[in-house]
């Protein structure tokens, strides 16, 4: 979907990074960012990614943070935890925000943590929006891959005017 980009920041498991491709190509997106140690055309993760190998060979790989915020005009991070004074963004509303946003002429960065940390301090304060996606209050960590299909098919009926 034109005007949103998936980031992954530090992304460690090829297998992850296939299946969100593949939750991308299901739910309509198509730009992906990320940074870590993987390459885009990991065996596994084109394995993972089925018929969806066309996002990840066209995906940017990033070295540094910076670089991989740097063409969004608002970053939402997904996190179960707001340290900051971040403005939170109830699960409930984000698709409105994300549609009024594009709708004002802004780039949209969903970001995601790697598997074994979430986002970290640093990552968060870069965030305009927090949202922590809808879970068992007993268990609020998500597998990467399920955090990012729950994000996209939350928004993969955003309507904008571009």
């Amino acid at each position: 979907m034109k005007g949103i980009n998936i980031l992954l920041s530090r992304v460690e498991g090829p297998v992850n990074l296939g299946f969100i491709a593949r939750a991308m190509a299901n739910t309509g997106f198509s730009s992906l960012t990320y940074s870590g140690n993987l390459p885009k055309d990991h065996e596994e993760a084109l394995k993972y990614a089925v018929h969806a190998d066309n996002i990840l060979s066209s995906a940017t790989h990033t070295e540094t943070f910076d670089k991989l915020i740097s063409n969004s005009d608002i970053v939402i991070g997904f996190a179960p935890r707001a340290p900051f004074s971040t403005s939170n963004l109830d699960y409930d509303d984000l698709k409105p925000f994300v549609e009024a946003t594009l709708n004002d002429g802004l780039n949209v960065g969903l970001l995601f943590g790697n598997e074994a940390h979430g986002l970290n301090n640093e990552e968060l304060s870069a965030c305009s929006k927090i949202v922590s996606l809808p879970t068992s209050s007993e268990y609020s960590s998500m597998n990467l891959a399920q955090a990012v299909l729950v994000a996209l098919w939350e928004l993969k009926s955003v309507e904008f005017n571009n």
